[in-house]
């Protein structure tokens, strides 16, 4: 009972250890990775359509100028496409501020 009650403070650091390594590794997975996309109206699709944009790795929004339409989304990559959240489709409709959506013509790469 004696030799128990010396490693508990033992296991109960392991078990510690344990749940924040666990923690981080959960959180660094559900952290989703974005990327930037430029729309492209030559494509012939509404701003609102992921088929409408082209990844732009490394673009910002001092690639865009003027005000006249979307020019960047950041947003996560659904199969070479963004994938817009209802948020960002609902601030694109309605032409307000969001903080994943850049206004402008693209002047990047």
């Amino acid at each position: 009972m004696v030799k128990l009650s010396k490693q508990l403070p033992l296991v109960a650091l392991l078990l510690a250890f344990t749940v924040f390594v666990g923690k981080a590794a959960v959180q660094a997975l559900s952290t989703s990775s974005a990327t930037m996309w430029s729309y492209n109206p030559e494509k012939g699709f509404p701003p609102t359509d992921p088929r409408g944009y082209d990844e732009a790795p490394g673009a910002s929004e001092n690639d865009c100028s003027g005000q006249e339409q979307v020019c960047l989304v950041d947003a996560p990559d659904a199969g070479g496409q963004p994938d817009l959240s209802p948020e960002l489709i609902e601030a694109i409709e309605d032409g307000d501020q969001h903080q994943d959506l850049t206004y402008g013509a693209f002047s990047g790469n």
